[in-house]
């Protein structure tokens, strides 16, 4: 065998034995990815959010998942193209918007007891619509500070489901 044919042979006998350990499908095991912090450290969150809303004059703080989403839900599920929201109003309990079969999963992990699910026929946007009209002030427009990486089609949306809003970037909120 001459020195070539010989290197061809060992590199396809070491990739294909390599390939079977890479490829050979492995079963993690599950776990529940609960909040690592009790229920009292994101309650207190929220009331910061609250109180800095309310010192900025905004009505309600709105994000997609992201880092803030976790910060103050204990629970991030990623971003999906299936809508995922969380709705802080300036007082009361925040809403999480969700596709009906993660209710369960948004419960068992994420510090937010208000979760309302939608169905994959239904427009999750009038879900959203309804949570605005309960969070609006009485007798005037309300501000709402959006989550600077919430997408575009979701800030249009937004736009258009909450009429009568004034949106404003919530970078100052979170940030501080």
């Amino acid at each position: 065998m001459e020195r070539r044919e010989f290197l061809t042979v060992t590199g396809l006998a070491l990739v294909s034995s390599r390939t079977e350990s890479v490829y050979r499908p492995t079963v993690l095991p599950s776990y529940r990815q609960s909040p690592t912090l009790g229920p009292e450290v994101f309650a207190k969150r929220i009331e910061r959010l609250q109180a800095e809303l309310k010192t900025r004059k905004l009505e309600m703080f709105v994000a997609e998942p992201s880092t803030n989403f976790q910060y103050f839900t204990g629970y991030n599920p990623g971003r999906s193209e299936r809508l995922i929201l969380l709705m802080v109003p300036l007082s009361g309990a925040p809403v999480l918007i969700c596709p009906s079969f993660e209710i369960e999963r948004m419960k068992r992990n994420a510090a937010v007891s208000d979760v309302r699910g939608w169905e994959e026929h239904q427009n999750p946007w009038k879900l959203v619509k309804k949570a605005g009209q309960e969070m609006k002030p009485a007798h005037r427009n309300g501000s709402v500070a959006v989550e600077q990486s919430t997408s575009y089609q979701s800030f249009l949306n937004l736009e258009d489901q909450l009429g009568g809003w004034k949106f404003n970037s919530a970078a100052p909120v979170t940030e501080r």
